[in-house]
């Protein structure tokens, strides 16, 4: 089976439009699997940040309710040690009005 020099050179030009035509689909093909896989990971990402978001506001929603319920806690300590000044201030002022009675009288 002997070929020319024609059907060479017609078999060599085939062969490399086929190899063209496989590498063009192996292109497209890879761009196509990038693409989806880009796709992917920008749908994560989103994703990843709104879950951080969301868990930043937590954080800080508990934060708040926490220094709210110190708040309270401190403002009740300080009205019971104003009440407890406020009754120490009375037995003074009962005392020291006894120590004047007893010496006037």
């Amino acid at each position: 089976m002997d070929l020319s020099p024609n059907e060479i050179l017609n078999k060599i030009v085939s062969a490399e439009i086929e190899t063209n035509k496989k590498l063009k689909k192996a292109e497209d093909d890879l761009k196509k699997e990038l693409k989806e896989k880009i796709l992917f990971l920008e749908k994560k990402k989103e994703e990843d940040i709104n879950r951080i978001d969301e868990e930043c506001k937590n954080i800080i929603q508990n934060a708040q309710n926490t220094a709210k319920k110190i708040m309270e806690e401190s403002e009740k300590e300080i009205l019971s040690l104003q009440k407890n000044f406020e009754d120490y201030d009375k037995k003074i002022d009962d005392i020291a009005f006894s120590v004047v009675k007893k010496i006037i009288s």
